[in-house]
Formats: C-alpha cells, structure tokens, sequence
C-alpha cells in the first residue's frame, strides 16, 4: 500500500466516527435525561447480547460480571 492510500483509509475511518459521534450527539440532545441515563446503562448489555445474536460469541464466566 501506499502512503496515500493508507492516509485516505485513515481520514474516512475518522470522517465515519466523526459523523457517527454528532448524530449520536445529535440524538442524545433530543431526548429526555431519563432515556438518557437509560441508555448509558442498556449499552453494555446491548453489546452482550448482539455479540452472542449477531456474532455467535460465547459468554464465559469471567465476563458474566462486567455484564451485571
């Protein structure tokens, strides 16, 4: 690869999280803190169980704590 190349992947990896990161700010905005706070909490538990759906991933004991 190039130098150019690896430059442009780099400046729309970051270009897609910054989009992502203001749309998500963007929506936080609009909703109320209660929903809010309910989302900090459901986030983990949203990635557990889409690794184990969408991915096949298994839980180990040792993870089952930072679940809880």
């Amino acid at each position: 690869m190039s130098c150019t190349s690896e430059l442009l992947e780099t400046a729309g990896l970051c270009n897609s999280a910054r989009q992502g990161w203001l749309l998500w700010c963007r929506g936080i905005a609009r909703l109320p803190s209660v929903a809010v706070s309910s989302l900090g909490l459901l986030s983990p538990v949203t990635a557990v169980l889409l690794g184990l759906v969408l991915l096949g991933q298994a839980m180990t004991r040792a993870a089952l704590p930072a679940v809880r």
